[in-house]
């Protein structure tokens, strides 16, 4: 701490992309999003090559890698990270730290949805969030991603 500031949060690039990621994949639970862009023509079947039976489809209880995996397909994160780990936006238009490095603030992407329509809102981003680190809903591994982050 300098001149009684807080100091700005020790994150590599990589663990807050990671955990931005999992915050906005968080939205999935439940219902999947779109946000208004192109893409394949819908219809047909997907078929993934998985070890086994994924023990859930909602990425904040997934507990194996093949369930989160599939969650990932199911709908959509605030951030992700390309082929060269650079941050690419996703549900998120953008993101920034405020001047004294404690708070990170997400603008959603105007237009995202939900399957039926409605807006994806900073609401539903909070509700994920607080089921994301509630011990009595998510799993351990879930939250160890947002250890550090109040």
């Amino acid at each position: 701490m300098r001149d009684g500031r807080r100091a700005r949060p020790t994150l590599d690039r990589r663990t807050f992309l990671e955990r931005a990621g999992l915050a906005g994949l968080g939205l999935a639970a439940g219902a999947a999003c779109r946000t208004g862009g192109g893409g394949a023509p819908a219809g047909g079947p997907v078929r993934l090559p998985i070890s086994s039976d994924p023990r859930s489809l909602d990425p904040i209880r997934a507990p194996d890698l093949d369930g989160w995996r599939l969650a990932r397909l199911i709908g959509d994160s605030l951030v992700d990270v390309d082929a060269t780990a650079r941050p690419v936006t996703r549900l998120a238009r953008r993101w920034a730290w405020d001047d004294d490095g404690t708070t990170l603030t997400f603008e959603l992407r105007p237009g995202a949805r939900w399957h039926d329509g409605r807006p994806v809102t900073a609401e539903d981003v909070a509700f994920t969030w607080r089921t994301a680190v509630d011990p009595e809903v998510s799993l351990p591994e879930t939250r160890q991603g947002f250890a550090g982050i109040e």
